[in-house]
């Protein structure tokens, strides 16, 4: 069953990559190469997370659903995705503090991570302008 928070995920991953790539080139040109490259590394990061974190919040939802038989939900079995999404959050830290001491600028990976949350506003908006 396709939920419609499945396409809302994929286009705002594809949204914060849209969004994301012109502005680390940008800010290369006019900041500096390093800057503007750890600010696509953060874009990256954040693309990246949100669709896992939508990859993993299906499986959680599917998992979740009542029983065919007797209607009762079964959340024991959502419990692994959700070790796994934490899991996943601890990578996440574990890639960004890696880039880091590989020299990624703290300021552009954060910047770079952020604009998920303009791409996630930005498909709200069209979201709500489209569908009502």
């Amino acid at each position: 069953m396709t939920r419609p928070i499945e396409s809302v995920v994929r286009r705002a991953v594809y949204r914060t990559l849209a969004l994301g790539g012109p502005f680390a080139a940008m800010l290369a040109v006019l900041v500096g190469l390093h800057f503007g490259v750890s600010v696509g590394v953060g874009t990256l990061l954040a693309a990246g997370n949100l669709a896992v974190v939508g990859w993993l919040g299906r499986r959680i939802l599917d998992a979740a659903e009542p029983d065919e038989d007797d209607g009762a939900e079964d959340s024991a079995n959502a419990a692994p995705w959700v070790v796994l999404l934490v899991v996943k959050m601890m990578l996440l830290l574990g890639l960004a503090l890696g880039a880091m001491i590989l020299g990624a600028d703290p300021l552009g990976l954060a910047i770079g991570y952020s604009i998920f949350v303009v791409a996630l506003v930005w498909e709200t908006l069209q979201r709500d302008f489209t569908h009502g």
